[in-house]
């Protein structure tokens, strides 16, 4: 039988083992937690390094001594400074100053691109996400880093090879265009010389259909991405350009322009365009005879909208409207069977509305570039 001693021995005794036992488990834990830690750095493709407050290195895994090409002996305890320039110890700092914590979650994993130095001191470009964070009054700092040599120099390559191919392609619009300009130029030189007023007139519209197309070379000359032009300033000055070609003035015949800010690449551009030459040339030159002298009257209308996935074109005027027998699908004029084939360029739809006037509806979608269109 126990004495009341032996009994509260034997409780203490059972107490002390207990209280062993839990820290040898809580041990066991550790160990554990720092072995699948050790694990996860030593495996990880990046590089990882550890510092202490004072910057010195305090860990580092192999990812990091394939990257810098030191050791972990040789590098261990020495500060992280001598693996970076200048440049990089303000972001340093700034991290330090700002620790981690449940309160300050936006300071987790700043990223910055810099550029690290191998032991041989050459350099290779890097992108660092860091962090700091405090434990009791010990501030520690780590750093994830990717190296990122190969793909900075492929992304040059790229952007210069980009360079290269915009040079080109501004060369080629400023060539088309002068070429067109100079076409132009030679059509008008020829229609001085040409006694027939028929044949006149087909010089000049010809010669407006090049300075539609010069035009637009022009502006993807002039563009910031050298692929598409805004389409409505490109309205204003073709219909500004007709208006001189034809001698009227603004006062006669009044324009009315409603357009979006709508971009359009060449593809798509080039047919558009030379279909408001046509609509717009043919309102000029027949629309408004002589005979009609109510100026206030006169209009030529322009819309150009976006209508749903597609675009909307309407082109009309007030004036004295087609003839009712005009059959715009089976007409032989020029002009017509132009549009027809220019409508069929980008599978759009044409639509012919009389009442007295002239107004002319297309429908169509942009044409993406390179993809095929209906001949």
């Amino acid at each position: 039988m126990l004495t009341d001693g032996e009994d509260e021995l034997s409780s203490l005794a059972e107490s002390i083992n207990g209280m062993l036992s839990r820290i040898e488990t809580s041990q066991d834990q550790l160990k554990k937690s720092e072995l699948e830690f050790r694990s996860l750095v030593e495996l990880a493709n990046n590089s990882i390094i550890l510092t202490d407050s004072k910057g010195k290195i305090i860990l580092w895994n192999k990812s990091a001594q394939r990257m810098f090409r030191y050791s972990e002996n040789e590098i261990l305890g020495k500060p992280i400074s001598i693996l970076f320039p200048d440049e990089y110890h303000e972001s340093y700092q700034k991290v330090m100053d700002n620790p981690y914590n449940s309160a300050n979650s936006q300071n987790m994993g700043i990223i910055c691109d810099s550029y690290g130095f191998k032991k041989d001191k050459s350099r290779i470009m890097v992108e660092i996400s860091h962090i700091s964070w405090k434990i009791k009054k010990e501030k520690f700092y780590c750093a994830i880093i990717r190296d990122t040599t190969d793909s900075k120099q492929a992304e040059n390559e790229i952007k210069e090879s980009l360079r290269e191919k915009e040079a080109l392609l501004m060369e080629i619009h400023h060539r088309v265009k002068n070429n067109m300009q100079i076409i132009s130029s030679l059509l008008s030189l020829q229609s001085r010389y040409i006694k027939d007023k028929d044949a006149f007139e087909v010089f000049k519209e010809s010669q407006n259909r090049v300075k539609s197309m010069a035009m637009i070379h022009e502006r993807l000359y002039n563009s910031k991405g050298l692929a598409k032009i805004d389409f409505a300033g490109y309205i204003k000055n073709l219909v500004d350009d007709l208006f001189d070609s034809y001698g009227v003035n603004h006062d006669d015949v009044k324009i009315d322009i409603s357009a979006d800010k709508i971009f359009l690449n060449a593809d798509t551009a080039i047919p558009v365009g030379l279909i408001i030459n046509e609509l717009v040339t043919n309102s000029l030159k027949y629309a408004f005879p002589a005979e009609n002298s109510d100026h206030e009257e006169n209009r030529i209308y322009i819309k150009f909208h976006r209508n749903n996935k597609n675009i909307l074109l309407v082109v009309g005027d007030t004036g004295i409207g087609l003839p009712e027998d005009v059959d715009l699908q089976h007409s032989e004029t020029l002009g017509l069977r132009l549009i027809r084939s220019l409508v069929d360029q980008i599978n759009g739809t044409v639509e012919l509305r009389g009442n007295g006037q002239t107004e002319f509806r297309i429908i169509f979608t942009q044409i993406e570039q390179n993809s095929p269109v209906n001949n």
